[in-house]
């Protein structure tokens, strides 16, 4: 079962089975919606959605991390992304969102204001810009900056 951090975050909604993953909390908001009937008209509407908030530090060396977004128990219902391509893409997901965008930007958000009562920062490694858990840099450096 994945991390629950302490804080006034409450609990996970929905069943997630990382144990490399911290939980940063639920998150409502309107997610924008795209559909194209078999006439060829599209329609664009919000969607409200809830989903669970995690940061996972597993593929933290190349990638700094990854920041995921679950939106049911079952397993392939949740979208990720690295958190060094969420920070190089943020301006293009903000002009351009799909449906998972605003979950995402507001995970990393989370982990890098420590929102929440989460004792884990996200911070940038001096030595090569990647992102990485802050009570991880110790390791990063010696394993990727050395």
């Amino acid at each position: 079962m994945a991390t629950n951090v302490p804080g006034p975050i409450g609990e996970p909604a929905f069943e997630h089975d990382c144990d490399s993953c911290i939980f940063l909390g639920k998150w409502t908001f309107d997610s924008p919606r795209h559909d194209r009937h078999d006439d060829g008209q599209v329609f664009d509407y919000t969607e409200r959605t809830t989903v669970d908030l995690y940061y996972c530090h597993n593929c933290e060396g190349e990638f700094g991390g990854s920041i995921l977004a679950r939106y049911q128990s079952e397993g392939r219902k949740y979208s990720s992304m690295p958190v060094n391509l969420l920070m190089r893409d943020q301006k293009r997901m903000t002009e351009q969102p799909s449906s998972n965008t605003p979950a995402l930007l507001e995970g990393m958000r989370r982990a890098q204001t420590r929102e929440l009562g989460t004792s884990h920062q996200l911070v940038c490694c001096p030595t090569c810009g990647e992102y990485v858990l802050d009570t991880r840099m110790v390791e990063h450096k010696r394993d990727y900056c050395d």
